[in-house]
């Protein structure tokens, strides 16, 4: 009787102990999937770095998320100085990776619109955050012949030079362009940007 009851206890350790078991491998996925999840919203918060200067309290490079807005770069920087042409941005527009922004003071901003006045050109570069210039890797062929010396055709070759060779690394890349030659960059120089 006694070896009954014995073989029945080690069956029972045996059955209880083999159900945790069962239970720790049922429990394992779960964390497995968490953790992916966390995985796949690291992954969609891809991390930009923009680069913010001028009127700004604190220029510098800023670590930024996919999607953040000219107010969040602006706020890291500490806000802008009094000195700000504040009111020619979009605040709400999306910044994006690589970026370069210059914040106008509104003695820079008054300096560019006559600029603008004189040459012609349209105000659609002064209502870009990018106030260093035309920004050649994103510029539109449109966009493009608001440069001195610029027309469709040259246009039409930077969009196309860019779109075959990738962004332009430095300004200076731009006479490797058909049809832009050291003259047409000397005039463009100081209104294009990368």
């Amino acid at each position: 009787m006694n070896k009954i009851k014995l073989l029945l206890c080690i069956s029972f350790i045996f059955i209880v102990t083999g159900c945790k078991d069962d239970e720790v491998l049922l429990d394992a996925p779960k964390k497995q999937n968490n953790e992916t999840i966390v995985k796949t919203e690291t992954e969609n918060n891809s991390e930009i770095y923009v680069y913010i200067k001028g009127a700004v309290k604190h220029p510098g490079v800023y670590r930024l998320s996919q999607g953040d807005r000219l107010f969040q770069l602006v706020k890291l920087a500490g806000g802008m100085k009094k000195t700000a042409k504040k009111d020619y941005l979009n605040l709400a527009e999306v910044v994006n990776d690589g970026d370069s922004i210059r914040i106008l003071t509104k003695k820079e901003y008054k300096k560019h619109k006559k600029k603008l006045k004189k040459t012609g050109k349209s105000e659609t570069s002064i209502d870009k955050p990018n106030s260093n210039g035309i920004n050649i890797n994103t510029a539109s062929e449109e966009e493009l012949t608001n440069l001195s010396g610029i027309g469709p055709s040259k246009a039409k070759a930077i969009v196309e030079y860019r779109n075959t060779n990738g962004s332009f690394k430095t300004i200076e890349e731009l006479k490797k362009v058909s049809g832009i030659g050291e003259a047409t960059y000397n005039n463009i120089s100081k209104d294009i940007c990368v």
